[in-house]
């Protein structure tokens, strides 16, 4: 290989290279206000499986009157729908209880705070 053809193929090199690294800084500029996908918390799993749980009861319950022609799956409709939904409502409930001002989560989140800023502050006054 001649010295003309190898200054050609680093030549390219070089130019592939700064394409590449002009690619990936413009898609980080085209991303940087991105927001990260935010997990569903538990209560709103909860939520959605209740509710997909009471549709299949009131599908189930609803195929098996016509089917049948009989009103006793209305009590399994009425036990497993009202029954999830107190349930869920009451983890809810307890959930939004502990999460205020007044709450576990909250109460012990300030502690912890208190705490961190009363150590920061005894060593600020030992210094001077």
């Amino acid at each position: 290989m001649n010295d003309k053809r190898f200054k050609n193929k680093i030549k390219k090199a070089i130019m592939h290279s700064q394409k590449v690294k002009q690619n990936q800084e413009l898609y980080e500029i085209r991303h940087s206000n991105d927001k990260p996908k935010e997990k569903l918390s538990f209560s709103k799993m909860a939520f959605i499986f209740m509710v997909g749980n009471c549709t299949v009861i009131e599908v189930y319950a609803l195929i098996t009157m016509v089917y049948f022609q009989d009103l006793s799956s209305l009590s399994a409709l009425i036990v497993a729908v009202v029954g999830d939904c107190v349930a869920m409502l009451a983890y809810m409930i307890k959930s939004q209880h502990e999460n205020t001002s007044g709450g576990i989560v909250f109460e012990t989140a300030m502690k912890k705070l208190e705490h961190e800023l009363s150590n920061e502050s005894n060593g600020d006054d030992s210094v001077g």
